[in-house]
């Protein structure tokens, strides 16, 4: 089964909700879905809702699913996007970048 076969179980509403099989899911914190069949295969819920919102991935878009408000559990399309691997990592140290380190001392401790 491939994503787009997937793809048919999952549904948006016009109020940014998430459904599967005709459930919302959209406040669930469900993260995968499986495939019917002896070989059972689990996908990414977010990157099915990322697919059926934005369109299929590319190398201009990128292919790593961004949470707008980092917060991955939120699935709605709305705070998905796609982007780079290399900006999100420039995103999160710059987010990271201010925290309080620990000294020597309080290593050795």
């Amino acid at each position: 089964m491939k994503y787009s076969e997937i793809c048919n179980r999952v549904s948006i509403d016009d109020n940014d909700r998430v459904y599967v099989g005709g459930v919302d899911v959209t406040e669930k914190r469900i993260k995968r879905i499986y495939s019917n069949g002896a070989k059972s295969k689990q996908y990414p819920l977010r990157r099915l809702v990322c697919i059926l919102a934005h369109g299929e991935p590319n190398t201009k878009t990128g292919k790593t699913i961004i949470h707008v408000d980092r917060d991955e559990s939120n699935i709605r399309p709305s705070n998905l996007k796609w982007g780079k691997m290399e900006r999100v990592a420039e995103k999160w140290l710059a987010a990271n970048n201010n925290k309080k380190k620990l000294t020597e001392a309080q290593v050795l401790e």
